[in-house]
């Protein structure tokens, strides 16, 4: 039996997500959440805040094409407001004094409270203008911050006042971090802040044309405050993701 993502983390446009998806290993990928999770919501109507660190705007408009979201309209129109950090990264070893990006300043006073409050200042423009609308806001990839030089302290107060902001008005966060290297710690220390955990991996056997990895997804017990995690196989199609319970494919 295939599901849906959304369907297999029990997410609907009527929940409030607060989510980590954590990728292991190099050569595993697991930006297809992010182009899922940020096609769904600006198919739903949110309002959302989108932070680019590892690709380019394009790259994510392609992308949600071909998930029947069009970012760039949605751009256009408002529902969107896009933070380019890519740019910055870019030139991150090259000095330019006339580079002004959020980025920028963020480095040269060596804090991410310019970032935060770019953040910020958006969620608010969103939430006055359209007080009815859920609001949503996606990272990729939080990894890119920690190769630029800021703490792990830095990187978890940074994502901890943003979530803190939208539990106040009930919205969602999404977020990608790799889990490998100098970021091992940084996706440890995160995972603490999520309800939901989305873990990407590659395939103990090696590679297959049938299954891409597996996934698992542990969610919090708003009761209990425990956690349950879920374990399945997925595979990425050109519009959708298949998941399926472990061994129902054929590798």
């Amino acid at each position: 039996m295939i599901k849906e993502l959304s369907s297999f983390i029990e997410y609907d446009a009527s929940c409030r997500l607060n989510a980590l998806i954590t990728v292991s290993g190099h050569s595993t990928d697991g930006s297809f959440a992010i182009h899922h999770f940020l096609s769904t919501f600006v198919k739903n109507g949110h309002r959302v805040v989108f932070l680019s660190l590892a690709q380019p705007f394009g790259h994510f408009q392609a992308v949600a094409q071909k998930l029947g979201a069009n970012l760039s309209l949605a751009k256009t129109d408002g529902q969107l407001s896009h933070i380019d950090g890519l740019s910055f990264s870019l030139q991150a070893h090259h000095d330019d004094d006339g580079n002004t990006s959020i980025l920028t300043r963020c480095a040269r006073c060596k804090s991410l409270r310019p970032l935060y409050d770019e953040v910020a200042t958006l969620i608010s423009s969103h939430t006055s203008s359209h007080p009815s609308s859920t609001l949503s806001v996606v990272i990729d990839n939080v990894s890119v911050l920690l190769s630029l030089g800021f703490a792990i302290e830095q990187l978890s107060e940074f994502v901890h006042y943003i979530q803190v902001d939208l539990k106040k008005i009930s919205g969602n966060f999404v977020a990608l971090v790799h889990k490998d290297g100098n970021s091992e710690d940084l996706a440890n220390t995160l995972a603490y802040q999520a309800d939901v955990l989305i873990f990407v991996e590659g395939l103990a056997s090696g590679h297959s044309k049938d299954v891409h990895g597996q996934l698992t997804v542990t969610s919090r017990d708003s009761r209990l405050g425990t956690r349950r995690p879920r374990h399945v196989h997925y595979k990425v199609l050109d519009k959708t993701v298949s998941i399926f319970p472990i061994g129902t494919a054929v590798i």
